[in-house]
């Protein structure tokens, strides 16, 4: 995980869109091919206009579910559940996978 330890918080259903997603969220940016900011490519209409028609149509969303857990001596993981969700054939559907993720 590129995002800062303290930065992973709740991201409530339904979600934030895959496409479009702002600045600093979990999918935005979605690649970065340099070492500077030069290289970042958000899903949008102008930097991925196919994947992003993709996304727009199925209407693909995440979620984020976070536990803290503690183990007294200061170190920390947060247990991330990933819940991404579309629309495919008129059906709500939704792929959860989890990550976890160290303090250090």
């Amino acid at each position: 995980m590129a995002m800062p330890f303290e930065d992973i918080v709740e991201v409530p259903p339904p979600g934030i869109a895959l496409y479009d997603a702002p600045a600093g969220t979990f999918f935005g940016p979605f690649i970065n091919t340099s070492g500077s900011s030069s290289g970042e490519k958000f899903i949008t209409q102008g930097n991925m206009p196919e994947f992003y028609s993709y996304l727009a149509q199925h209407d693909f969303r995440y979620s984020l579910s976070v536990s803290n857990v503690s183990f007294g001596d200061g170190d920390e993981i947060k247990s991330v559940g990933i819940l991404v969700s579309w629309i495919e054939n008129n059906k709500n559907m939704m792929y959860r996978l989890y990550v976890y993720v160290p303090s250090l």
